[in-house]
């Protein structure tokens, strides 16, 4: 990276010196990062949400006693896996290859995720050891994971705020922030129809689906065509990303049949629920084939 990049961490001037120091990077100074290193960290932060509705919607197909060995294999994955991520940005250790975080703003946002996870996690541990779901444990994931989740948000538009432009084009962090979306809704919507089938409050559960699943087929054009009429972002930045995200369109334009026959009946079987979940992973499998196109794409031309 040029000298000038690195430079716009230092002279901060003017009224928005004050706004600005909070990405300055901590101790003053940061050496510019390679793309496909930003690439990872923003993918890996969006992963934070896809996990958190991966465990809700575990936890709420395990209450209803869907399968039990899937679900509780789904929470351990999920549990296991933000730990990790969060292990990175904090100390560099870990797994998930993110070092840590250097900047004061980001750093904040994190904090605010780790509190939050921390009681969200005990759930999940307790889930896990009882091998069952009672209320009290189904109504703290399902009331707090929205939370959580848009703390997890928050994470990724800090880090776009303190590396966009600077060491990577705003345009690609901002199309990588919703590549991750889109695998998180893949989980949100298989959520929200299974709390529709739990009876309780199945009107809301209902709107929220539909909302999801309206957003996720909207995220996937925007993703293929640069943005919409409302936002402008990088086209896919190699023909495996173009490619990966066609079939995520396709697979998408195939289920929509399921989506409105799921949505006409007020309290859906579990049967068609899980059948639903079930090709929702599938479709979870190809949109993370979409991220990681993304991802290799920009290491090859960091």
């Amino acid at each position: 990276m040029s000298a000038m990049k690195t430079s716009r961490r230092f002279f901060v001037t003017g009224a928005s010196g004050l706004a600005m120091t909070a990405f300055m990077p901590v101790g003053g100074y940061a050496l510019a990062m390679a793309p496909g290193q930003v690439t990872h960290r923003i993918l890996a932060a969006g992963k934070l949400s896809f996990l958190t509705e991966k465990a809700a919607k575990a936890a709420v197909l395990l209450s209803m006693n869907a399968e039990v060995e899937r679900d509780l294999k789904e929470l351990q994955e999920a549990h296991d896996e933000f730990d990790d991520i969060l292990l990175g940005f904090k100390e560099g250790k870990g797994s998930s290859g993110v070092d840590r975080e250097r900047f004061y703003a980001v750093n904040t946002a994190l904090k605010d995720v780790a509190n939050l996870w921390a009681p969200y996690r005990t759930a999940v541990e307790e889930i896990i050891a009882a091998r069952s779901v009672d209320d009290a444990h189904l109504n703290m994931i399902v009331g707090n994971d929205e939370v959580l989740e848009e703390a997890c948000q928050v994470v990724v538009r800090r880090l776009e705020q303190a590396y966009g432009e600077v060491d990577i084009d705003a345009s690609l962090a901002l199309a990588l922030d919703f590549a991750g979306r889109q695998r998180m809704i893949t989980q949100k919507v298989c959520k929200e129809i299974a709390l529709a089938a739990t009876g309780n409050e199945a009107q809301e559960h209902h709107e929220k689906f539909k909302k999801n699943a309206a957003k996720f087929g909207n995220i996937v054009d925007a993703l293929i065509g640069g943005g919409n009429e409302y936002i402008t972002m990088a086209k896919p930045p190699s023909k495996a990303a173009h490619n990966a995200l066609t079939q995520v369109q396709g697979h998408w334009a195939e289920l929509q049949p399921t989506v409105e026959a799921l949505d006409s009946v007020e309290v859906p079987s579990l049967d068609d629920v899980v059948h639903f979940c079930a090709e929702m992973d599938v479709l979870e499998v190809e949109s993370e084939k979409a991220v990681l196109a993304y991802e290799e794409a920009i290491k090859a031309i960091s």
